[in-house]
């Protein structure tokens, strides 16, 4: 088994740095997973594809730091990223959903492998949290919905329609 040396706080901040800077954005907010980084915002929520970002989101007519959200969370910048489930990319679009929202938008969509690029992968998924939103009615109902699957949220809004959201 190889291993690594423990790096101090100052090395691991050093570290963090370049990593960003040569943006390795991933491997900065994975380094930065400790108490004592916690006001370091710009590196622990990086803005990487900011400019594709906004444009998408202002497409889609949702708040951009809700699209950064939920990439942070769902990749944390990983392009290439795969879940157990077969999401992809960096707002994490199951294939066929991905492929529903390319047709009905009409946009380029080249099958699964499309979702590692950046460009489609935050088109759509921008798409994506409008639709929600518009079915659910809200930021928080879309969010889950976009977590856990449209027809979770469903089954768990049916299960708990007196439960207040903020339980």
């Amino acid at each position: 088994m190889r291993r690594y040396p423990v790096l101090d706080r100052a090395q691991r901040y050093a570290a963090v740095v370049l990593a960003h800077r040569r943006g390795w954005v991933d491997r900065a907010i994975f380094l930065l997973n400790h108490g004592d980084y916690l006001r370091d915002y710009s590196l622990r929520f990086p803005l990487a594809e900011r400019a594709r970002v906004l444009r998408d989101a202002r497409k889609a007519g949702i708040d951009p730091a809700w699209a950064f959200a939920i990439i942070r969370t769902e990749s944390a910048w990983i392009s290439n990223a795969r879940s157990g489930a077969d999401a992809r990319g960096l707002m994490q679009l199951l294939p066929g959903t991905a492929a529903q929202l390319a047709r009905r938008d009409d946009l380029p969509w080249d099958g699964a492998a499309s979702l590692d690029d950046p460009s489609v992968n935050i088109a759509l998924g921008t798409r994506y949290l409008r639709h929600l939103a518009d079915r659910f009615g809200a930021q928080w109902l879309a969010s889950a919905a976009y977590n856990a699957g449209p027809a979770a949220l469903r089954r768990w809004l049916d299960q708990r329609a007196t439960l207040a959201p903020d339980v």
